[in-house]
């Protein structure tokens, strides 16, 4: 599987639907909150990110 490169990894997301846009993203695993760090990974999440890159959890989504 070819990894997407950032730009069509954004053209995907911007592509969404507006239900699955959420306006506070966080990280389930650990609960750090959107431009927070996350206490597992110590990577800033950033909201433009649907899953934390070293958790790789979906942000945004309730547990």
């Amino acid at each position: 599987m070819k990894q997407e490169s950032d730009e069509q990894f954004l053209e995907t997301l911007n592509a969404l639907p507006d239900k699955y846009r959420v306006p506070y993203l966080y990280c389930p695993k650990c609960g750090a909150s959107q431009m927070e760090t996350c206490n597992r990974c110590d990577q800033p999440l950033h909201e433009t990110w649907i899953v934390c890159p070293k958790c790789a959890k979906p942000v945004g989504e309730k547990l």
